[in-house]
Protein backbone atom coordinates (compact mmCIF):
# COMPACT_ATOMS: atom_id res chain seq x y z
CA UNK A 1 0.00 0.00 0.00
CA UNK A 2 1.30 3.39 -0.93
CA UNK A 3 1.50 6.21 1.59
CA UNK A 4 2.86 9.14 -0.37
CA UNK A 5 0.08 11.73 0.10
CA UNK A 6 -0.74 11.93 -3.59
CA UNK A 7 -4.25 12.12 -4.96
CA UNK A 8 -4.77 8.91 -6.89
CA UNK A 9 -7.57 8.65 -9.39
CA UNK A 10 -8.81 5.59 -11.23
CA UNK A 11 -9.57 6.49 -14.83
CA UNK A 12 -11.31 3.72 -16.74
CA UNK A 13 -9.33 3.51 -19.93
CA UNK A 14 -10.72 0.16 -21.09
CA UNK A 15 -9.59 -2.22 -23.77
CA UNK A 16 -7.58 -1.07 -26.80
CA UNK A 17 -9.78 1.24 -28.89
CA UNK A 18 -12.72 0.17 -26.70
CA UNK A 19 -16.11 1.87 -26.93
CA UNK A 20 -16.35 2.57 -23.18
CA UNK A 21 -13.48 5.02 -22.86
CA UNK A 22 -13.83 8.37 -21.20
CA UNK A 23 -12.84 11.04 -23.72
CA UNK A 24 -9.07 11.34 -23.45
CA UNK A 25 -9.29 15.12 -23.92
CA UNK A 26 -11.50 15.33 -20.80
CA UNK A 27 -9.05 13.33 -18.68
CA UNK A 28 -6.08 15.23 -20.11
CA UNK A 29 -7.62 18.59 -19.20
CA UNK A 30 -8.88 17.47 -15.77
CA UNK A 31 -5.80 15.68 -14.41
CA UNK A 32 -3.50 18.76 -14.19
CA UNK A 33 -6.16 20.60 -12.18
CA UNK A 34 -5.93 18.06 -9.32
CA UNK A 35 -2.76 18.86 -7.35
CA UNK A 36 -0.29 16.01 -6.84
CA UNK A 37 -2.51 13.61 -8.75
CA UNK A 38 -1.64 10.30 -10.32
CA UNK A 39 -3.82 8.15 -12.53
CA UNK A 40 -3.93 4.58 -11.24
CA UNK A 41 -4.89 1.30 -12.82
CA UNK A 42 -4.67 -2.37 -11.99
CA UNK A 43 -4.21 -5.44 -14.11
CA UNK A 44 -7.38 -7.43 -14.77
CA UNK A 45 -8.16 -11.09 -14.12
CA UNK A 46 -10.13 -11.79 -17.31
CA UNK A 47 -8.49 -12.51 -20.70
CA UNK A 48 -7.35 -9.11 -21.94
CA UNK A 49 -4.22 -7.22 -23.00
CA UNK A 50 -4.57 -5.56 -19.58
CA UNK A 51 -3.99 -8.89 -17.83
CA UNK A 52 -0.24 -8.30 -17.51
CA UNK A 53 1.73 -5.11 -16.98
CA UNK A 54 3.68 -5.03 -20.25
CA UNK A 55 0.66 -5.28 -22.55
CA UNK A 56 -1.38 -3.13 -20.15
CA UNK A 57 1.14 -0.31 -20.71
CA UNK A 58 0.78 -0.78 -24.47
CA UNK A 59 -3.00 -0.45 -24.09
CA UNK A 60 -2.47 2.79 -22.18
CA UNK A 61 -0.42 4.15 -25.08
CA UNK A 62 -2.95 2.95 -27.65
CA UNK A 63 -5.74 4.72 -25.79
CA UNK A 64 -3.84 8.00 -25.49
CA UNK A 65 -2.55 7.93 -21.92
CA UNK A 66 0.82 9.38 -22.87
CA UNK A 67 0.37 12.82 -21.25
CA UNK A 68 1.14 11.68 -17.67
CA UNK A 69 2.45 8.69 -15.73
CA UNK A 70 -0.04 5.94 -14.90
CA UNK A 71 0.65 3.83 -11.82
CA UNK A 72 -0.37 0.20 -12.36
CA UNK A 73 -0.83 -0.61 -8.70
CA UNK A 74 -0.17 -4.36 -9.03
CA UNK A 75 2.65 -4.07 -11.57
CA UNK A 76 5.02 -5.82 -9.16
CA UNK A 77 2.61 -8.62 -8.27
CA UNK A 78 -0.36 -9.31 -6.05
CA UNK A 79 -0.67 -8.57 -2.36
CA UNK A 80 -2.51 -10.97 -0.08
CA UNK A 81 -4.44 -9.01 2.54
CA UNK A 82 -6.09 -10.97 5.35
CA UNK A 83 -9.69 -10.14 6.18
CA UNK A 84 -10.43 -11.00 9.81
CA UNK A 85 -13.32 -13.44 10.12
CA UNK A 86 -13.34 -14.48 6.45
CA UNK A 87 -12.29 -17.67 4.73
CA UNK A 88 -9.76 -17.41 1.92
CA UNK A 89 -11.32 -18.52 -1.33
CA UNK A 90 -7.85 -19.53 -2.51
CA UNK A 91 -7.89 -22.49 -0.10
CA UNK A 92 -11.13 -23.87 -1.52
CA UNK A 93 -11.25 -26.42 -4.35
CA UNK A 94 -12.23 -24.94 -7.73
CA UNK A 95 -15.98 -24.76 -8.23
CA UNK A 96 -17.87 -24.17 -11.48
CA UNK A 97 -20.05 -21.43 -9.96
CA UNK A 98 -19.50 -18.13 -8.19
CA UNK A 99 -19.16 -18.04 -4.41
CA UNK A 100 -20.56 -15.59 -1.93
CA UNK A 101 -17.94 -14.90 0.75
CA UNK A 102 -19.37 -15.16 4.22
CA UNK A 103 -17.72 -14.75 7.64
CA UNK A 104 -15.78 -17.81 8.77
CA UNK A 105 -18.50 -18.62 11.32
CA UNK A 106 -20.94 -19.38 8.48
CA UNK A 107 -20.60 -21.40 5.32
CA UNK A 108 -20.05 -20.26 1.78
CA UNK A 109 -23.01 -20.64 -0.50
CA UNK A 110 -23.27 -21.09 -4.24
CA UNK A 111 -24.97 -18.35 -6.18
Amino acid sequence: MRNDRQNRHQAAHGEPHGPNLLPIQFIQSLQPQIPNSTIVESNVLYPSPRQNTATHRETLKTNGFTFCPVDIMDADGDAMLPIPGCVSILTLPPLPRFLAIRPASTSLRLL
